[in-house]
């Protein structure tokens, strides 16, 4: 830069400042950042809604899983003869621990198969001319995915608690039968509902 001075120039050079060269990576970072759109916003939400079970589902899924947890003990009380009020502290906490694993394994697949249903009955009544199709479907498909979901976590969990308590482990005692058919039962019905296939 030229600056006067007592009737002289004076000449400065004043730093260049170099700006860094942009990676690709940088470069990918500063056109692929953006906000989703009102649209995007409310297909994202829609699809997330269709797949969620209802809020008001949920309990009735704690409550049959409860029950679901509670119809062994029965069996073995009545096949391995164990004695309720002996047993009945360990009869109570596996009975909470399936009631957890089952109604999130109940919820977890109907979350699955529920858009499948929906798309099905969707395509029929839309065939059919019905108003609101979209919403029957909606409908339908929410209450048909959670009642499929628990037959197919129950005969699950009842059929691996019957190979597992009375074939795998038929040698060792009612309790060790007990805890561990229970337990790896429910363990496993919960992680094939977790599943991607």
């Amino acid at each position: 830069a030229a600056q006067r001075c007592h009737g002289h120039l004076r000449f400065s050079a004043s730093p260049v400042q170099h700006q860094p060269p942009q990676t690709p990576a940088m470069a990918s970072t500063t056109t692929t950042t953006r906000k989703f759109t009102r649209e995007e916003n409310r297909l994202l939400n829609e699809a997330t809604r269709r797949t969620k079970v209802p809020s008001q589902d949920k309990f009735f899924c704690y409550v049959f899983a409860a029950i679901s947890a509670a119809v062994p003990v029965f069996a073995f009380v009545k096949i391995l003869h164990m004695d309720l009020q002996s047993y009945a502290i360990l009869f109570g906490l596996t009975t909470v621990v399936l009631t957890y694993f089952l109604s999130y394994a109940y919820r977890a697949h109907a979350t699955k198969i529920i858009p499948k249903i929906e798309e099905r009955r969707l395509r029929t009544l839309q065939s059919a001319k019905v108003e609101n199709a979209e919403s029957q479907a909606r409908k339908v498909a929410s209450k048909e995915g959670l009642y499929l979901s628990i037959f197919y976590n129950n005969a699950m969990f009842y059929m691996l608690l019957i190979v597992i308590g009375f074939f795998l482990f038929a040698n060792n005692g009612p309790t060790t039968r007990y805890i561990i058919s229970h337990i790896v039962a429910g363990f496993l019905v919960t992680l094939m509902s977790t599943s991607k296939n």
